[in-house]
């Protein structure tokens, strides 16, 4: 699951949050369903990403997985157009002084 973050308190950027699915048996919740003892945070426990972007967007924005450890992200009202992020820290940005919003990637299956 990836988000676009618009800003972080005491950080001067957007950012990228991608957090992987992780399905936990209902046994680690413990008490009322059957599982023994009381609920743990076993249950929360995931692997994420959170990465900086080059640019701070007031509102508006999107944020898209296009590979492992690579994000396209709308840049919003920054008006900075289409950025890659990726996984390391490093970007590439397409300039537009336009409002991108939400920039999707469509799959075809053949």
């Amino acid at each position: 699951m990836t988000a676009f973050v618009n800003g972080i308190d005491g950080t001067p950027s957007s950012w990228v949050a991608e957090f992987a699915l992780s399905l936990a048996p209902e046994s680690l919740l413990g008490g009322g369903d059957g599982g023994a003892g009381p609920p743990t945070d076993a249950a929360f426990a995931t692997t994420y990403a959170l990465r900086a972007c080059p640019f701070a967007a007031d509102a508006q924005g999107g944020a898209r997985a296009i590979g492992r450890g690579v994000w396209l992200v709308a840049s919003g009202t920054a008006l900075e157009g289409l950025v890659c992020v990726d996984e390391a820290g490093g970007s590439s940005a397409w300039p537009f002084a336009a409002n991108f919003y939400d920039p999707f990637t469509y799959i075809t299956v053949a």
